[in-house]
């Protein structure tokens, strides 16, 4: 028996956590040798699977085009038009479902198919916008609650989790990059902003979630979920006074409490006269409505959702798990624990088989091989399951993905880490989309870094050593076993790389 979220008690038609206790006792109790049958059954049909690839001599040459198309494609076939989002209520955000999407959108664009690349970029964009406008996303505090619990992203469940935050952040600024749309980075910077604020401790140690759940007020006899977040009517005119109005209109708030957009809101008016914050239009459009210019409309709701934060923060806060964890401790219940699929959190294997990928593209060819190699190993061992359900795998399709990739491309920045130049070169580096770049910085004069390379790639170490002398710094581009004639302004390396996009797109 799995899930990934039992309430205290039983309701909305699910078992509570004590009836989940006692439903798992009465069958280790009366159902023993069945259990203990299944049990031994799933283990032997985990090491055939496990087992059957172990001697495999090449991956298939189709498999990349075939795993990434057919998720895409059962993505596309499920997403919903009107709210954004792949499949039906509860609604959770899957950043892994959006970078195969935006993966494939740079595949596409490409190979010169503008016109289905940017339909499938309009889905990844649309499921952003109602998320950001949705109560999923805290508008007070920042960050994103757990998941929707109707289809239009309105409702959550209140639980925070780190491991959402860090994925829908990547999401975001990757779509960023993509369109140049600053709203896209404005909400990146909305849940930086959280995590700095109320997820890392004094000692620098990270807290991995924040409970649903909290008191109403002080000396509350029991917690309510949401409590923490949300706002009656009148709590809104007494903290907002003459900009009461605009912002309620603007947040959807009603005296009778908003959750009515959809029959999962609120099936059992647990928040009647409560509002769940979300933004049911565009400021653009509620600003021109408002006979206000869009600067000034968004200061005002600026200035009244940090009074509204103020007020806020002086309620009883959800529970915060703040147990620092060691590393140690991670890594030890990270090999314990390796998933073999993309949901929530991506694939252990998944992540392992992309970051072994990067880690071949900066080392010699020895090196690089044996890497590679691994990576064609696991792949084998979930060839099946790519081929059949890609849509579990999305992650896991773009890493086979990369593997078929000739040559990534490599950006070598040299000079010294620590300048503003460097970092204006990082800058430049970064200011655009490219999953199968890899970018190395080197700084030559530091003994241990260049050490690094002269073991494991002589080649970027001579790079390192041949730059002129001095604070300039130098990149070099680098694909297909070629490398671009060195440039050292910010300028003249982004129109090198968009030179190598094009002179891809061409080719195709």
């Amino acid at each position: 028996m799995g899930g990934t979220y039992f309430p205290p008690d039983d309701k909305y038609g699910r078992p509570g956590f004590k009836t989940v206790l006692r439903k798992v006792k009465e069958a280790w109790e009366t159902k023993r040798d069945a259990l203990e049958r299944t049990r031994n059954l799933v283990i032997e049909q985990l090491t055939d699977a496990l087992s059957a690839k172990a001697s495999f001599q090449d991956l298939p040459n189709d498999l990349a085009d075939v795993c990434v198309d057919q998720c895409v494609e059962k993505l596309a076939s499920s997403y919903d038009p009107k709210f954004g989002g792949f499949g039906s209520a509860p609604k959770f955000p899957r950043p892994v479902e959006d970078y195969i999407m935006l993966y494939r959108f740079r595949k596409l664009m490409k190979a010169g198919k503008e016109s289905e690349a940017h339909n499938i970029k309009k889905m990844v964009t649309h499921t952003l916008d109602c998320m950001a406008r949705g109560g999923v996303h805290d508008h007070i505090g920042g960050g994103f609650h757990r998941y929707s619990v109707d289809e239009s992203w309105h409702v959550p469940h209140f639980e925070k989790m780190l491991y959402d935050q860090g994925q829908i952040v990547n999401v975001y600024l990757d779509t960023f990059l993509i369109t140049g749309d600053e709203y896209y980075s404005t909400v990146a910077r909305d849940i930086l902003d959280y995590l700095r604020r109320d997820m890392i401790g004094k000692e620098g140690e990270i807290f991995s979630a924040e409970d649903a759940d909290s008191a109403e007020y002080e000396g509350a006899p029991r917690k309510k979920e949401g409590a923490f977040y949300v706002w009656t009517s009148k709590e809104i005119e007494d903290a907002l006074e003459e900009n009461a109005e605009l912002f309620k209109n603007h947040y959807y708030v009603k005296s009778s409490g908003n959750c009515d957009l959809s029959p999962m809101s609120d099936p059992h008016n647990e928040f009647n006269c409560k509002n769940v914050l979300i933004e049911r239009k565009p400021a653009s459009l509620m600003a021109s409505k408002s006979g206000k210019s869009l600067d000034e409309y968004s200061q005002i709701l600026g200035a009244s959702r940090q009074k509204l934060f103020d007020i806020r923060s002086k309620r009883p806060r959800p529970h915060l798990d703040d147990k620092p964890v060691e590393y140690l401790e991670v890594a030890e219940k990270a090999a314990n624990f390796i998933k073999d699929y993309d949901g929530a959190e991506p694939s252990g294997n998944s992540v392992a088989a992309i970051n072994l990928i990067r880690l071949s593209s900066i080392l010699d060819a020895a090196k690089s091989t044996g890497y590679k190699r691994n990576v064609e190993h696991l792949l084998a061992v979930f060839e099946t399951r790519l081929r059949q359900l890609s849509i579990a795998l999305p992650l896991m399709c773009c890493a086979a993905d990369m593997l078929s990739v000739p040559s990534r491309k490599q950006v070598v920045l040299v000079g010294e880490k620590g300048s503003a130049e460097f970092q204006d070169m990082v800058a430049a580096t970064f200011s655009s989309y490219d999953p199968n770049r890899t970018v190395i910085q080197i700084d030559p004069r530091n003994t241990e870094e260049m050490e690094f390379w002269d073991s494991n790639n002589t080649n970027i170490a001579q790079m390192a050593r041949s730059s002129p002398p001095g604070n300039q710094t130098v990149a070099h581009v680098c694909q297909d076993f070629k490398c671009s004639p060195p440039v050292t302004s910010p300028e003249a390396l982004r129109e090198l790389l968009n030179k190598t996009v094009a002179a891809a797109s061409s080719a195709a």
